[in-house]
């Protein structure tokens, strides 16, 4: 199989609620988004939202998370990116919008 075939397999799953067992919502105050997510995938492409997860490792399931302090365009956006998109390009979003939540630490709870 291919690289390109992996991202495309990766791509299919980005928010679709089959397999999922992370679900976050992104609310700015202005548009609030619901994304269906892989703990696998997210976990291990991020620091903030592993430990995050850690944080609610005693919930059996699907764990439900709520992040705020980010619209949900530059969400998806690194979503996407996790997931495997490669272009990943949007007006809305600045570079630094993106890589201050990507970058994120995780919560101590």
């Amino acid at each position: 199989m291919s690289e390109g075939s992996h991202q495309d397999t990766l791509l299919k799953l980005f928010n679709s609620p089959k397999y999922a067992d992370l679900v976050v919502i992104i609310d700015d105050g202005e548009e609030k988004q619901k994304y269906h997510l892989h703990r696998a995938i997210v976990c291990t492409a991020s620091n903030y939202f592993d430990g995050l997860c850690e944080a609610s490792a005693s919930t059996k399931g699907t764990i439900t998370l709520s992040v705020s302090g980010v619209t949900p365009t530059t969400f998806e956006i690194a979503a996407r990116w996790i997931y495997g998109e490669k272009a990943v390009v949007s007006t809305d979003l600045g570079l630094n919008e993106f890589l201050t939540f990507y970058t994120r630490q995780p919560i101590s709870i």
